[in-house]
């Protein structure tokens, strides 16, 4: 058994985990690609990474930036941008410390050894290019770290389930709004070659299917590739694996096993890929993206305690004390 606040930890642990390293990664990867764009060329292809990490709300105030520079900066340390790596980070720490007696020592340590690595970055130390790179590739060395103590050294219980069921969801999330993103760009053709990249999926893709990306396979693969393990096919199986040994102790997480097994079932079996030939592939994504961001809620949902349950106190009274209804019901 869980505590139900245990369990939200968990769950926020995951996901907030695998936004560090998604961030991190993308903009390792746009601060390479943007280097010899004009200022205008760059701050555009920025903008798509902001709405890529379902940063929307942020727009206003990139769009108020006059360089690269200030963006970088904004999505990388900046305080007041809840979504920015080192308050992500921070938010990673601070779910471990409310659950320390239920993880393994080395987990809090990776941690809290990234906590103090990025306190120079969050005091607003000017940083070069060179600066950000060396950044982004610690705080990708750390995540893979933190994976690494998460995979070898936790027990497979109720925990570790919470935290593999965060990150898969919000890593289908992030895939197939990458793809909504690139494939809608008013622009014209999508770089595949950034797209992949910034998937994680470059070398895997190049293996089966050559050097020349083709948006229709491209696509199939990042949904339905069995072989990747950051596909949403993958991801969803992943997930639905821990919420279907979760189930077995409450009843609550039925409501998500069902959701998370339509939507599979309709990956697996070749559901979707025949919608994107037949509704198009945009409208069939951003569909698809409507669906796991609801199945991420209903999951959270499950784990936070009905408010309907009573509360329950302790009594200090003295002897003789009269006691009055509500106080012992706790009403």
């Amino acid at each position: 058994m869980i505590l139900a606040r245990h369990a939200e930890s968990m769950l926020w642990v995951g996901r907030y985990l695998e936004k560090v390293e998604t961030t991190a990664r993308c903009l390792e990867c746009e601060s390479m690609s943007i280097v010899h764009l004009e200022t205008s060329e760059a701050m555009t292809e920025l903008e798509k990474i902001v709405l890529v990490l379902g940063l929307e709300e942020k727009l206003p105030e990139i769009r108020a930036m006059t360089n690269s520079h200030q963006v970088a900066t904004f999505l990388l340390s900046d305080p007041t941008n809840a979504g920015s790596v080192v308050s992500m980070a921070e938010f990673v720490r601070e779910n471990l410390r409310t659950v320390r007696e239920r993880i393994p020592i080395e987990l809090w340590e990776e941690s809290n050894a990234l906590h103090l690595q990025l306190m120079s970055v969050r005091c607003g130390s000017p940083m070069t290019f060179q600066d950000f790179h060396d950044v982004f590739l610690l705080v990708r060395r750390f995540c893979f770290s933190l994976n690494g103590v998460l995979s070898e050294a936790m027990g497979r219980d109720e925990g570790h389930s919470f935290i593999v069921i965060g990150r898969m969801l919000m890593r289908s999330i992030f895939i197939v709004s990458l793809l909504q993103t690139s494939l809608s760009d008013a622009r014209g053709k999508p770089d595949l070659t950034r797209l992949l990249r910034l998937a994680c999926s470059l070398q895997v893709y190049r293996r089966r299917h050559g050097h020349n990306p083709d948006p229709e396979i491209a696509v199939k693969f990042l949904l339905t590739a069995p072989e990747y393990p950051g596909s949403v096919l993958s991801s969803l199986l992943k997930a639905e694996r821990c919420l279907n040994n979760l189930r077995v102790a409450a009843s609550a997480f039925r409501q998500s096993c069902r959701h998370i097994g339509f939507v599979r079932a309709r990956l697996e079996f070749g559901a979707i890929v025949s919608e994107l030939e037949l509704e198009g592939t945009v409208a069939v994504l951003q569909n698809l993206k409507a669906e796991l961001v609801g199945l991420s809620e209903d999951v959270l949902r499950a784990v936070q305690p009905s408010a309907s349950i009573p509360a329950v106190r302790s009594l200090y009274f003295r002897p003789g004390q009269q006691i009055h209804d509500d106080e012992t019901t706790g009403k």
